[in-house]
């Protein structure tokens, strides 16, 4: 069973690199007013891309960590990171010491994040935000006996830093 990608994420990816796209491309059409001494250019135009750049980054940086693409075979666990199009490593079964999950919830929903955890690191990451099929995958796990390390405490600082290997 493959994971699939639920909209919101992938809206998210593309409108990133879109914005990251047109900032670099107004940069090197805007190139000599940069640059130019004797043309007048906007004091607020350097640091409205710096923003903008920083603002795609963190978000590009959030869902490179965040949305692994997961393949369960009759054996093994594939991981592939950012949305499939990363480095792929196969865990199989007996590699996996269990998972273990955490869940956020606010005035509309809520979301239920698991980690894979193989040997004493976190080597991928489901959610419901990200994953339509989240719960059959779970289930998935379940079914071939990969156990359930219990729920974690969830802390806004230790969501955003937390990396997978």
């Amino acid at each position: 069973m493959k994971s699939k990608f639920n909209f919101w994420p992938k809206f998210l990816l593309l409108t990133c690199l879109f914005l990251s796209i047109v900032m670099v491309a107004y940069v090197f059409v805007y190139f000599d007013r940069f640059f130019a001494h004797d043309k007048p250019f906007h004091f607020l135009t350097f640091p409205y891309i710096i923003f903008n750049v920083t603002i795609c980054s963190l978000i590009g940086h959030q869902l490179n960590y965040k949305t692994h693409k997961i393949i369960i075979n009759e054996n093994t666990i594939i991981r592939v990171r950012r949305f499939g199009f990363g480095l792929k490593k196969v865990y199989k079964f007996n590699e996996i010491a269990g998972f273990s999950t955490y869940s956020i919830s606010d005035k509309k929903n809520a979301n239920e994040y698991l980690y894979l955890i193989a040997g004493d690191e976190k080597v991928a990451k489901l959610s419901t935000y990200y994953h339509q099929n989240y719960h059959e995958l779970k289930s998935l796990m379940i079914q071939h006996q990969i156990q359930n390390l219990g729920n974690e405490r969830w802390a806004i600082w230790k969501h955003l830093s937390e990396r997978t290997i």
